[in-house]
């Protein structure tokens, strides 16, 4: 009698989960439209929660992560940098009034808007402002709020929330593409008679492009140093809350 009440509870599980997968997956079937009409040919869904595919011989990737309780979940786009990418950090979100007092070196690129709405940690700095022009900054408005990390090898763009309307889904692909592509078209000033910036060359490095590229490298240590001060004081907040945590479990076991 339990083991056929266990596998009764077995099959009543397999079922509940097949019919969540086959909902997210319909879901999902906005988001393979997204891509087809960006012009992607081999888009296609992967598990229940992803869609891959390729735009101007880039890959890229756009993901549904699902909500619990009271959260509604996130989308999350991404693709790795191209070799063509400049040396480049950033981190991109919407304005916060506490910004200013927690440290944050926030970088203005001169548009009035972009900058009251949106902070911009990046170093180099030149790379960041000239990645950021006028359609990547409207682009970025359009979507706000969200945010747009360039680290560790991977462009990505992330808003709460389960985008699956057309129209922010276009948004939100169109966003990432053109970031892709700007990042691609980016690069420092060439000095004449020397080679492709970042480029291997038998050709020696002139002067002044090392200097540049040592002043870049300085400021984007600089920039991560910042950031890893100012997550210190949550790190050891978020212990002390686990120790605590602990120790009430404990006593209340020891009753």
């Amino acid at each position: 009698m339990k083991g056929t009440s266990l596998l009764l509870a077995l099959v009543i599980l397999a079922v509940v989960w097949g019919i969540q997968a086959l909902f997210r997956r319909s879901k999902m079937a906005t988001v393979l439209a997204t891509f087809q009409r960006a012009g992607s040919r081999d888009a296609r869904l992967v598990g229940s929660d992803t869609v891959l595919g390729s735009i101007r011989g880039r890959t890229y990737e756009y993901s549904i992560s699902q909500g619990r309780r009271q959260f509604a979940g996130s989308t999350t786009l991404s693709t790795p940098l191209s070799k063509d990418a400049p040396l480049l950090e950033m981190h991109l979100y919407q304005q916060m009034q506490t910004a200013a007092r927690s440290g944050v070196v926030d970088l203005e690129i001169g548009d009035a808007e972009f900058d009251r709405r949106v902070v911009v940690e990046a170093a180099p700095a030149s790379t960041a402002v000239a990645l950021l022009d006028s359609p990547i900054s409207k682009r970025v408005l359009a979507v706000m709020p969200c945010t747009v990390t360039i680290a560790d090898g991977e462009l990505s763009v992330r808003k709460l929330g389960q985008v699956l309307e057309p129209a922010s889904a276009d948004a939100l692909l169109d966003l990432l593409v053109a970031l892709d592509l700007r990042l691609g078209a980016v690069k420092a000033p060439i000095t004449e008679g020397s080679s492709e910036y970042r480029s291997p060359s038998p050709k020696p490095i002139d002067p002044e492009r090392r200097a540049r590229e040592k002043n870049e490298r300085e400021e984007l240590a600089a920039m991560r140093a910042s950031r890893a001060r100012r997550s210190q004081p949550q790190i050891a907040f978020y212990i002390c809350a686990a120790i605590i945590l602990g120790l009430m479990i404990l006593r209340v076991f020891r009753r």
